[in-house]
């Protein structure tokens, strides 16, 4: 008996951005936008702002594009994103406010907006969650007056596009950026003028919380992929250490630790930490250096030390005592999760840095240090507001909720989407990455079904 195939799911890639009445196109890059629309066989699709007069219009030059279609109308793109046409204000300082109450259950949206925000939602307690983001745009800054709206609407203008890529079910979307020469690079592809794009190296990638243990399979796979495609000069984790064997949360229950301790004690956490250490390293090139953040998880181990918990835990008695001996003492001053970590290892790791809190690293002036679990005066939970004004240019982890709001980055987790103390609460969590390319521009890319592009 003879089996029918499946149709293949036609995939559409589109370019969505806004555009404000009255201002200038940006020609260098919308002629980069074109030239990328004919490489990847896609379109752009255009949502008007509102317009400051009534008489003002679309620059000619978009609305004669062969490539171009406008959207000023709400548009179902699949089953699961669609376009909202609110024609927002291109002065709102956050145009994804309030927008949670007008995407429906089980879809993202689009917002078109001079500003490229992102925003996660929890959609159920297991399934994806749903997304709201803002486009950035094809047009010049033209903020003509004078009032604190529009001198703070300029400082923010984007001139950038998300691109997208779906069929009838699924979507990927990526947020690309232009630079004063119109040029933008997306999954290491820079669009400049020139008929073919270029390669371009990242200048870093920083990866989804790791928790190593609680890592999930696929996403780490996908993941090395990604690290031996794009080839980044540096290579930025959080939360590398999950510390589920010296957890405090779970220190007083039993049956949790019980199945826990089924997986291994401190010592076998810090091997496994050792082998992602070497398994990440040698996806990328030989000359990429690996940056550790000291993220709260770390410090789990810090607390287990200084309450002297080791002292009645047997099985992690003989390898804290080892860390809690160097911890004490002031002339080693070492952290000891770095500590622990070379002890398996034999000795130090080779282009490996372990960062601490007190410590800036910046590259092409982003803070990379940072876990994102703190805020001024130690204080927790803080929002992508928070660090946006606080930290300033940043890319953090700890939410696994990816996140961005100005110069404010938050990437999202390697770790299983849906671990044991987190069930029943909503899924917000997504696996998602940064690249930080050399033109000083960030894209958030997410891992889908085991895929980081359809």
């Amino acid at each position: 008996m003879s089996s029918k195939k499946a149709p293949a799911k036609t995939i559409s890639r589109d370019f969505y951005t806004s555009a404000q009445p009255g201002a200038p196109v940006a020609r260098r890059f919308f002629k980069n936008l074109e030239r990328a629309c004919h490489y990847y066989n896609a379109r752009i699709k255009v949502i008007p702002l509102k317009a400051f007069d009534s008489e003002d219009e679309l620059d000619d030059t978009i609305i004669g594009s062969p490539y171009v279609d406008i959207v000023d109308t709400d548009l179902d793109l699949n089953k699961h994103l669609m376009i909202r046409q609110m024609f927002i204000n291109p002065t709102a300082a956050n145009p994804l406010a309030n927008m949670k109450a007008v995407i429906e259950v089980n879809h993202s949206a689009i917002f078109g907006s001079p500003k490229q925000h992102l925003q996660v939602y929890s959609n159920s307690n297991v399934t994806l969650p749903k997304i709201a983001m803002s486009t950035g745009s094809c047009t010049e800054a033209y903020y003509p007056n004078l009032s604190r709206p529009h001198k703070m609407a300029e400082e923010t203008h984007v001139i950038g596009a998300i691109y997208v890529e779906r069929n009838d079910i699924k979507f990927h979307f990526r947020q690309i950026q232009a630079i004063s020469d119109g040029s933008f690079i997306d999954l290491c592809r820079k669009f400049d003028g020139r008929a073919r794009p270029s390669t371009v190296r990242p200048s870093a990638m920083v990866l989804g919380d790791i928790h190593t243990g609680d890592t999930d399979p696929v996403a780490l796979a996908v993941t090395k992929q990604m690290i031996a495609r794009f080839r980044p000069e540096e290579l930025i984790l959080h939360d590398l250490f999950d510390g589920a064997s010296v957890n405090h949360h779970s220190a007083d229950d039993i049956m949790f630790r019980a199945r826990r301790f089924a997986k291994g004690d401190l010592l076998a956490e810090f091997g496994a930490c050792v082998d992602m250490l070497k398994d990440l390293h040698s996806a990328g090139p030989r000359d990429m250096l690996v940056k550790v953040v000291k993220s709260n998880h770390d410090e789990f181990l810090n607390r287990y030390l200084s309450e002297g918990r080791f002292s009645q835990d047997p099985r992690n008695l003989h390898i804290a005592t080892y860390c809690a001996h160097y911890y004490t003492d002031p002339s080693v001053n070492v952290d000891p999760l770095k500590l622990g970590l070379e002890y398996v290892n034999g000795g130090a790791f080779r282009n490996v840095e372990f960062l601490q809190r007190g410590q800036d690293y910046k590259i092409l002036g982003w803070q990379l240090a940072n876990h994102g679990d703190k805020g001024v005066r130690g204080k927790k939970n803080i929002s992508i507001q928070d660090i946006s004004y606080v930290v300033g240019k940043a890319i953090v982890g700890h939410t696994h909720t990816p996140g961005i709001f100005r110069n404010a980055v938050i990437v999202g987790t390697t770790s299983t989407l849906n671990p044991e103390y987190k069930q029943g609460t909503g899924n917000d969590w997504m696996h998602t990455h940064a690249l930080l390319y050399p033109n000083g521009k960030v894209q958030l890319v997410n891992i889908i079904d085991g895929k980081y592009e359809l």
